[in-house]
């Protein structure tokens, strides 16, 4: 298992136990070319609208994100995006910092 799905799985983990600083946490996924940075509530929602398991939220994050040309953001900047249940999630986005 991936560092990155172990800090998502315990994020969502610690959220279950309603922690507030948990829920202020922020996530950074690298998604190759861009960055997705979102909070631990976002990550939830992302997990609740779909069928996956903790451990797959990151590569799914990914997809949904990369509907969005973010080469340009150097920036956090934030972004909306609708997933196919059409729940809208609104995180940030910039170019990779790798």
């Amino acid at each position: 298992m991936s560092k990155l799905t172990l800090t998502i799985a315990s994020t969502i983990a610690l959220l279950s136990v309603a922690s507030a600083q948990a829920q202020d946490r922020e996530l950074r996924i690298d998604c190759g070319a861009t960055d997705v940075i979102m909070t631990a509530d976002t990550a939830v929602v992302i997990k609740e609208n779909t069928d996956l398991t903790a451990e797959e939220i990151a590569a799914r994050t990914c997809d949904i994100f990369k509907q969005v040309d973010a080469s340009a953001y150097t920036e956090p900047t934030d972004v909306t995006v609708t997933m196919p249940s059409g729940a809208q999630v609104t995180a940030k986005m910039q170019v990779s910092q790798k």
